[in-house]
């Protein structure tokens, strides 16, 4: 293993000696001309054969690899290491002991609790869905089951919400049937990245296995016919532990403290190859163009290696948001959190991203790609730990088509490949060509954000989208609460979006900055509370929320009696969150009507 570690890395070093160095590309078209496949192919391979799991040696080797290949291509990069709340899975097992005696192969995910020397032994009760095409578990399949002291079997990967629901209605332990065939790795907790003492009060109380669908299949057909009881054994490793990360700053040359961060994780579950050894390589290959080219760069390009994605919840990117935190409020005017480039039969792109960037995505699509489609809102998963901050995010998915072979149905990365979280996770579903492409796309985007002179902020979509989902809200609450005052807020931001738009359009000298830096002010203003609800300073738990999400009660309002104290305790909610977008939405106008001025905007 150590010898391929070394010839790669003699092999890279003596590349780097061969390029020409500091070269200047004048436009994108030559910069893309210079990303190659053969060096992001090598890393694939090194890493296809180290697990990655963080806190291993296996993560550890993967740091010192990268800041080999850093230091052979002259790269700037720098390596912290610090103490990260874990939860490390080591070994399940399930029994079934009555009304018949077999063993069913079981995982047991990151944030289980572990069982008791001997395991945990109990009856087993099904809860879920009769209909076979639904393959989570809902809230009302709860209705009416009787699980104190019992063991849940759910359907759906093992998830926060399962376990939350489990655990209220009194169930000791937990055995989720993934919607595979294959015993898939997942994670249990809902807090984002570390704990705080009350985060603690949401971790997993129970033992939790996950199994495959076919074996939950037979449980389930076996817990209509009888009463069953197993044996169940969970253990885990959980707590802080030490891991690295690797950043590269590659230096802007006109507002070097200004930066794009783009990362992946360096984690994985076992080898996981497109989960993600070639975003690694992608972004190590995206550091050396970069480095190459850094006399183009307006600005700085941060890149990341982030730990502790895995089995700690974005632990890694989120201890970076926590302690960088003034940095990226200041600085950072965009985060493209990239994930599983260069997979296997991965044709077709998702682009996604918070509004202020959907034109300028769109553009890139248009222009760098065959795709025609939208640009979904961003969503919170893969590392997006910086929305409380206001910081823009952007990104492309690669995705294997619905009709192809490698697509699973309930996958939710490796661009939907069935080998998703699972040991299958190998070179062999790595596609080397696509692996070009997608770096090229990411470099496209990338590229313009570091070196054009005007930031490409628009805030026009972002109206229209709060536009929309207020009246959602409108239209669930009925009369029980007015929504008018607020859109009326909106209507006074989207003027001033208009005026900062033209302002930045026609912006020359000194005034170029002031509308950089007014833009990424309304940002900063509007996004905290158009996407969260634990605000700047915190993290909301990993679920996916709608935009406005402080108002989300709204909706059962319409339901109450006026007068009951449910309905006193929403409108107390919905009063001090309305408040809350208000005040956002009062700065980010005054900061996108000042103009030149300088108008302080509190």
């Amino acid at each position: 293993m150590r010898t391929h570690l070394d010839w790669v890395s003699a092999a890279l070093t003596l590349t780097a000696f061969l390029l020409p160095q500091a070269s200047r590309a004048q436009s994108l078209d030559e910069v893309l001309d210079q990303v190659r496949p053969d060096e992001m192919w090598r890393l694939t391979e090194v890493f296809s054969e180290l697990d990655r799991t963080s806190s291993t040696e296996g993560e550890r080797l993967a740091a010192d690899y990268l800041e080999q290949q850093l230091e052979a291509l002259g790269v700037p990069h720098h390596r912290y290491e610090f103490d990260s709340f874990l939860s490390i899975p080591i070994s399940a097992s399930l029994a079934v002991t009555v009304p018949e005696s077999f063993d069913v192969s079981a995982l047991v995910p990151a944030f289980s609790t572990s069982t008791a020397p001997g395991g945990l032994a109990g009856e087993m009760v099904y809860v879920g869905p009769t209909d076979s095409e639904i393959v989570t578990t809902r809230d009302e399949d709860f209705a009416g089951i009787d699980l104190e002291g019992r063991i849940a079997l759910l359907r759906g990967y093992p998830s926060p919400e399962l376990i939350y629901q489990s655990e209220r209605a009194g169930a000791v332990g937990a055995v989720c049937i993934a919607p595979s065939p294959r015993l898939v790795n997942m994670i249990v907790s809902s807090v984002w990245g570390h704990p705080t003492r009350e985060d603690t009060e949401r971790l997993p109380k129970i033992p939790i296995v996950s199994i495959t669908e076919t074996d939950g299949r037979r449980l389930e057909e076996l817990a209509r016919q009888a009463r069953i009881q197993v044996q169940l054994e969970a253990k885990t490793d959980t707590g802080w532990k030490k891991i690295p990360l690797v950043i590269v700053e590659v230096p802007g040359a006109v507002e070097p403290e200004k930066f794009v961060l783009i990362a992946n994780h360096i984690d994985s579950w076992h080898e996981g190859v497109t989960d993600t050894a070639t975003g690694n390589a992608s972004l190590l290959e995206l550091a050396r163009v970069l480095n190459e080219n850094q006399g183009g760069l307006r600005r700085s390009v941060r890149i990341a290696w982030w730990p502790g994605h895995s089995t700690g919840r974005y632990s890694g990117s989120t201890w970076y948001a926590d302690n960088f935190y003034e940095d990226l409020y200041k600085n950072a005017v965009a985060y493209m959190a990239i994930d599983s480039p260069g997979v296997r039969s991965a044709t077709e792109l998702e682009p996604e991203g918070m509004w202020e960037l959907k034109g300028f995505l769109e553009s890139v699509m248009r222009e760098r790609t065959d795709f025609r489609g939208e640009i979904n809102r961003s969503y919170r998963y893969n590392d997006e730990a910086m929305w409380g901050i206001g910081v823009p995010s952007l990104t492309v998915y690669p995705a294997i088509p619905l009709d192809s072979q490698d697509r699973a149905k309930d996958a939710g990365g490796s661009a939907y490949g069935y080998w998703w979280h699972t040991i299958e996770d190998s070179l062999d579903k790595a596609d080397r060509d696509l692996l070009l492409r997608d770096t090229k796309i990411f470099l496209a985007m990338l590229w313009p954000l570091a070196t054009q002179e005007v930031l490409p902020y628009d805030f026009e979509p972002v109206v229209v989208q709060m536009e929309a989902q207020i009246g959602e809200y409108a239209r669930a609450a009925g009369e029980s609460w007015d929504f008018g005052p607020l859109l009326e807020s909106v209507e006074g931001f989207s003027a001033a979006a208009q005026q900062l738009k033209a302002r930045s359009s026609s912006a020359q000298g000194d005034a170029v900055a002031a509308a950089n830096e007014d833009s990424m002010a309304v940002s900063r203003a509007i996004n905290p509370v158009l996407f969260t609800i634990a605000g700047p300073f915190h993290h909301d738990p990993a679920r996916q929320f709608p935009l406005f999400p402080g108002l989300g009660a709204s909706a059962e309002l319409a339901d109450l009696e006026p007068t009951s104290e449910e309905a006193g305790f929403i409108k107390t909610e919905l009063l001090r969150e309305t408040n809350r977008i208000e005040r956002a939405l009062a700065r980010a106008t005054c900061i996108a009507s000042r103009g030149t001025d300088r108008t302080p905007c509190l």
